[in-house]
């Protein structure tokens, strides 16, 4: 890809690579797909955001891609727990707020199954609610009191829809989402709400998801 000189600095995204075209001729272009763990349209951003400044540094392509490949994204945070009884299993603990989830149920492909709910700081979740009402996630699994407002926001906009279901534990909530979850779909915890009602923290809690996920 050639770029012609004295244009501004950029970089944009194809259907399988982030080109970066700077002040030389030829482009820099990168896999989009070299580190799988960064799944979603807002890592592809923060790729495009960390490529440019590493061209600006002065950062060879060579390195930058090797960045890109071993690259550890953080513990509960689309993390990838396995996939168990043909099922995947997507540790979102952090995702504490609705825009968060949102972000992960994009992110994430085929959730048929997705665990929200936890302590109730009394956040808004009607845009959160609307969009999953839209969206493909067939069964919705809700934990404490967060939990428990979004079910009802739920229900009360589409009555008529199967797989609700309001658990008593994480432990219990991973029964159902088993037996919920279609083979080939992925179970997704994500709860778009904090963790303080049953855990003492998001890490806690998903690492409980994840050993209950490979039991």
């Amino acid at each position: 890809i050639h770029h012609e000189k004295g244009n501004a600095p950029c970089c944009y995204s194809t259907d399988k690579t982030l080109v970066y075209c700077g002040n030389s001729e030829t482009a820099s272009v990168f896999d989009k797909k070299i580190n799988t763990a960064l799944p979603g349209n807002h890592n592809i951003l923060n790729l495009m955001f960390a490529i440019s400044a590493c061209k600006i540094a002065g950062i060879t392509d060579q390195h930058i891609a090797e960045g890109i490949t071993t690259f550890q994204a953080l513990a509960h945070r689309l993390q990838y727990a396995g996939c168990f009884q043909q099922i995947d299993f997507y540790n979102d603990s952090i995702a504490t707020i609705p825009e968060a989830t949102i972000a992960a149920v994009k992110a994430i492909p085929r959730v048929d199954t997705l665990l929200l709910g936890g302590f109730d700081r009394g956040l808004a979740y009607e845009k959160l609610i609307e969009f999953l009402l839209q969206s493909e996630v067939r069964n919705f699994i809700f934990l404490g009191e967060a939990g428990r407002r979004m079910k009802a926001l739920m229900t009360s906009r589409a009555p008529e829809r199967a797989g609700y279901y309001e658990a008593s534990s994480l432990e219990d909530a991973m029964v159902h989402a088993k037996k919920m979850t279609a083979p080939g779909k992925a179970c997704l915890l994500s709860p778009a709400a904090a963790s303080y009602d049953m855990f003492k923290n998001f890490e806690e809690r998903g690492l409980l998801f994840m050993k209950l996920a490979a039991e």
